[in-house]
């Protein structure tokens, strides 16, 4: 290859590699939002609760969307009633539903609800994100291992 098709190749590298960055690290920070209860999880007391109803909400274009209601019983202190972090568009636990939870001892009525608010989606997109950033950097290490 002549110098000349090598740098091309070298600069064609880099600037993909920075827009494949670019694109990844954005991703990132939307996934790492939408895990910010992951948290809860990591740190967070287990407990059962019970879904006793739903919190509905409407948007301004008519969407309804719903979020379970949970009670649960903390080991120190009354029943704790609170609901689930986000809103979901359809009810995917029935009223009355025994559901898995964690909570923060310090502000129990933060909760994250298993299958409710972190689910196989959204570690999929995490993962997704994970690989467009590392196809990013890879591509900026080969541009700079060639110029």
């Amino acid at each position: 290859m002549a110098a000349d098709d090598l740098s091309f190749v070298a600069g064609f590298l880099a600037a993909s590699g920075l827009f494949w960055t670019g694109g990844g690290v954005l991703w990132l920070s939307v996934c790492a939002r939408r895990l910010a209860r992951l948290r809860l999880r990591l740190v967070g007391v287990p407990t059962r609760g019970e879904v006793i109803g739903m919190v509905v909400s409407c948007d301004a274009s008519g969407t309804v969307r719903n979020a379970p209601r949970v009670r649960y019983f903390a080991p120190t202190g009354p029943p704790v009633v609170t609901r689930a972090y986000g809103y979901r568009p359809h009810q995917s636990v029935a009223t009355g539903a025994q559901v898995r939870l964690w909570y923060d001892p310090l502000r129990p009525e933060r909760i994250l609800v298993s299958r409710f608010d972190l689910r196989l989606r959204d570690w999929v997109e995490l993962l997704g994100a994970l690989v467009v950033l590392a196809i990013g950097v890879a591509m900026e290490f080969a541009a700079l291992t060639m110029g």
